[in-house]
C-alpha cells in the first residue's frame, strides 16, 4: 500500500476542523488536477469547486463517483474562473 493513499482525505479533514461549516462552505481547489481533495471536502458537505484546464476524463470519474454517492451538487469543475466577481470561502 502506498503510504500517501489516505493523504488527501486528512488534508479534508484538517480544513474542516480549522474552517468549519457552516462559517466556511464554498471551496475552490486551483490546480486541483484530478479532483481528489475536492471529493473528499464535497463529501464532508462543502462547496467544493476545481480549477483545472488539463483534466476532463478525470473529471468525469469523480463527478460519476459523487454522483453514485449522493453529493453531486457539491462538486464542481471549471477550467478558468468564470468572472472576477466569483467569490469562496476558502482557497486551496
Amino acid at each position: 500500500m502506498r503510504p500517501d493513499r489516505y493523504r488527501f482525505e486528512v488534508v479534508a479533514r484538517f480544513i474542516a476542523e480549522r474552517f468549519p461549516l457552516p462559517d466556511t462552505q464554498t471551496v475552490l481547489d486551483v490546480g486541483g488536477s484530478t479532483g481528489v481533495l475536492a471529493y473528499h471536502l464535497a463529501r464532508l458537505g462543502y462547496d467544493a469547486t476545481v480549477i483545472d484546464p488539463r483534466r476532463p476524463a478525470v473529471r468525469r470519474r469523480f463527478r460519476k463517483a459523487a454522483q453514485k454517492a449522493g453529493f453531486i451538487s457539491r462538486l464542481h469543475y471549471e477550467r478558468r474562473l468564470l468572472c472576477a466577481t466569483d467569490t469562496a470561502d476558502l482557497l486551496v
